[in-house]
Order: structure tokens, then C-alpha cells, then sequence
């Protein structure tokens, strides 16, 4: 009974040690540590895919299983939920910062940059970073204003709008019948001859037309 119980230990160990290392350190990935902010962790993932992305490195075959990696490391850290159960799960990963081996290969053939990347190439890192500032701002902005749209209180304003602008279309089409219906008496009065129900000065300029 005691060996049996042995191995059993043993063997939770064993897959519990081998889960732990198949896990991949994403802080190292990151080259950040275990208490780095959202914005570290942003600019970090941007700095490092302008590096390893695939239509850069279009010589390394595994350039597109680096990116997906370091795309993973940050949806994974980047988000609060995932990154506690991670963190839970691997309580000795990123204790320090570390430098990943990225293993990028020298390219040769290469295709040549759009304007864009070189500008962006040639400004600082600190340039970039607040242009990747700015861009998450308009971004953000932009989100709180669908957000607001779609809220009650923009319902409810829309609803009131379409009520006044209903009540002043049907104001503006009572007006247009009654001004056809005056003009339909007028054309009647003038084929009989009726001019005393024209004003002043619309019935003096018929009759002297008359008379002409």
C-alpha cells in the first residue's frame, strides 16, 4: 500500500513538474517582469514585432511562429484575468527581467521598406512610443463616443428628435395643403372673375390688365 501511494505521489509530481516547464516563461518572451504596467507590456510587444514580424524576416521560416508566440505572451499578459491565473500558475517566471533569444537570421533579400517604416525607423523610440500613445487615445475616445451613442440617455434624445421632427414635418405638410387649397380658390376666382377676393394690389393690376 505504502509503494503504491509512493508512485502515485511521484507521478502527480512528475506531470505537474513537466506542466510547469511546457508552460512558456511570457514575461522573458516580453523581456519584462512580473509587476510591469499595461504600458510596459505595450510597448514592449510593439518594440519586439517590429523586429520579428514575418514580412520583415521573410528569410526566417519560423518568423511567423515567433509572432504568433509573442502575440500569445501578450494577449495572455496584457489582459488582468489571464495574467493573475498565469502568474498563479507560474510563480517563478519573471521575478527579474530577462532577454529572449530571438535567434533572428540575417536577411538578404529583403523587400524594400515603405516610406512609412522608414520614417518611423529613423524617429526615436520615444517618438513611436507617443504615437502609439496618441493612436490608443483617438482610439479610446472614439469607443466612449459609440459607447454614448448607443446608451439610454442617446436613445432616448434620438427618440425625442424624431417626435419633434415628426410634429414639424406634419406642421410644415398641413401648411402646404392649406396653401394649396388657397391657391386652388384663387384660380377658381379669377376664371370667374371674382377679383375681390385677391388683395388691393393684385386686383387693380388684373383689371388694368383686362381692360388692355
Amino acid at each position: 500500500m505504502t509503494d503504491t501511494m509512493f508512485m502515485f505521489t511521484f507521478i502527480i509530481l512528475f506531470f505537474l513538474v513537466i506542466k510547469c516547464h511546457g508552460e512558456e516563461n511570457y514575461f522573458k518572451v516580453l523581456g519584462i517582469n512580473r509587476i510591469a504596467s499595461k504600458r510596459e507590456i505595450k510597448s514592449a510587444y510593439r518594440a519586439i514585432s517590429k523586429r520579428i514580424h514575418p514580412d520583415k524576416n521573410q528569410c526566417d521560416k519560423f518568423a511567423a511562429e515567433k509572432f504568433i508566440n509573442l502575440t500569445k505572451a501578450y494577449d495572455t499578459l496584457v489582459d488582468d484575468a489571464r495574467r493573475n491565473r498565469y502568474k498563479t500558475r507560474n510563480p517563478y517566471f519573471g521575478q527579474k527581467k530577462e532577454e529572449y533569444e530571438w535567434n533572428i537570421p540575417v536577411c538578404t533579400n529583403r523587400k524594400p521598406a515603405t516610406i512609412w517604416e522608414q520614417i518611423k525607423d529613423l524617429l526615436p523610440d520615444y517618438v513611436n512610443e507617443l504615437l502609439y500613445i496618441f493612436t490608443d487615445w483617438l482610439r479610446m475616445k472614439f469607443e466612449n463616443v459609440l459607447s454614448v451613442y448607443n446608451s439610454t440617455e442617446m436613445i432616448e434624445l434620438q427618440r425625442l428628435l424624431h417626435e419633434k421632427l415628426t410634429l414639424n414635418m406634419s406642421a410644415v405638410h398641413l401648411r402646404l395643403i392649406s396653401l394649396k387649397s388657397k391657391v386652388y380658390t384663387l384660380t377658381e376666382n379669377f376664371k370667374r372673375g371674382r377679383y375681390d377676393a385677391f388683395p388691393h394690389w393684385l386686383r387693380r393690376m388684373l383689371i388694368e390688365t383686362e381692360g388692355m
